[in-house]
C-alpha cells in the first residue's frame, strides 16, 4: 500500500503544480465601489484613474447575488475627462508561458445610455511579455461607434486579434450589448510545427457557442508571459461613450500538459497492478 500511496501523492502534487490556477479572482474581496488599481496586484496606466471600478455584479443574469462583485472598465460613470493615452489598460502580473495559458472570464458589455456620450468604445484583453510587449490581444470593436443607442438597440462588437505588433485580423465572432458571455482563450502547439502556437477562442452565451482562432502563429509555446491586461479605448473621434465592459470570475489556468496525462496514466497502471 505504501508504494502506491507514495506514487499517488507524488502524482497529485505534480498535477497540482501543472494544473493549478496561476491567478484567479471573482473580485468579491475587493472594496465595493473602489478602483481595482492597487488591490490584489492590479495596476493601471492612467494616472487620473477614473475608468475602472468594483461594482455589484447585478448585470449578471445567471448569478445576481447581491454580495457578488465585478470589475467595470470604461466610462460608465460619465466622467468627462479624456484618457491620458490612446487606451486605458488595467494589468495584473502573470508569469508563465504561452503554451501553458488558458484565460477565462465572464463578461457583459453595457451600451452607452446618455445623449452626450453616445459613442461606442473599444474593449479588449491581452497577454504581454515581461517588458510589456504585446504577445496576443483580442479586441472588441463596435460595428457602429457613433450611432444613437436608442436607434440601434442590437449593438454589436466584432472581435479581432493582433499578434505582437502585427496587423489586426478579424475573427469570426461577434457579441451584443447587455448579454452575458463566457470567454475562453487557450493555446496549443501547432500540430505540423510544434515550435509554433495555435490558439482557440470560445465565446459562449446562454443560447449560443462560437469558436474561432488561428494556427501556426509565429509565437512559440515557450514564450514567457508577464501580464494579462484588460483595456478600454475611446473611439477615433473626440467624443467617447458611456459604455463599459463588466468582467467577473477571471482566471488564468495552465492547460493540461502531456506530462500530466502521462502521470495520470501511470497512476492508473499502478492501481491496476495493485488490484491484480
Amino acid at each position: 500500500m505504501k508504494p502506491f500511496l507514495s506514487v499517488w501523492l507524488a502524482t497529485i502534487g505534480l498535477a497540482t503544480s501543472l494544473y493549478g490556477a496561476a491567478y484567479t479572482t471573482n473580485f468579491n474581496s475587493y472594496a465595493l465601489y473602489s478602483d481595482p488599481a492597487g488591490q490584489d496586484g492590479w495596476t493601471i496606466n492612467d494616472s487620473t484613474d477614473q475608468y475602472a471600478a468594483i461594482n455589484r455584479a447585478n448585470a449578471d443574469p445567471l448569478n445576481p447575488g447581491i454580495t457578488s462583485r465585478a470589475l467595470q472598465l470604461g466610462d460608465a460613470s460619465l466622467v468627462t475627462y479624456q484618457p491620458v493615452g490612446p487606451s486605458v489598460v488595467l494589468s495584473h502580473a502573470y508569469t508563465g508561458t504561452v503554451g501553458a495559458t488558458n484565460l477565462t472570464f465572464d463578461f457583459i458589455i453595457n451600451d452607452s445610455a446618455t445623449g452626450s456620450f453616445q459613442n461606442r468604445d473599444i474593449f479588449g484583453t491581452s497577454i504581454s511579455n515581461g517588458s510589456g510587449g504585446n504577445l496576443l490581444s483580442i479586441s472588441f470593436v463596435p460595428v457602429s461607434q457613433s450611432t444613437d443607442p436608442d436607434n440601434d438597440p442590437y449593438a454589436r462588437w466584432n472581435l479581432y486579434y493582433t499578434l505582437g505588433t502585427g496587423a489586426t485580423v478579424p475573427l469570426n465572432l461577434s457579441v451584443y450589448k447587455n448579454t452575458q458571455y463566457y470567454f475562453n482563450l487557450g493555446f496549443n502547439p501547432n500540430a505540423s510545427n510544434p515550435a509554433l502556437s495555435d490558439f482557440l477562442l470560445s465565446i459562449t452565451s446562454q443560447t449560443n457557442t462560437l469558436h474561432d482562432g488561428a494556427t501556426g502563429l509565429s509565437l512559440a509555446p515557450s514564450a514567457a508571459t508577464g501580464n494579462l491586461n484588460i483595456s478600454w479605448s475611446k473611439d477615433s473621434g473626440a467624443a467617447f461613450g458611456s459604455n463599459s465592459l463588466v468582467v467577473d470570475n477571471l482566471s488564468v489556468v495552465p492547460e493540461p500538459s502531456s506530462t500530466l496525462l502521462i502521470c495520470l496514466a501511470g497512476l492508473g497502471f499502478v492501481s491496476r497492478r495493485k488490484r491484480a
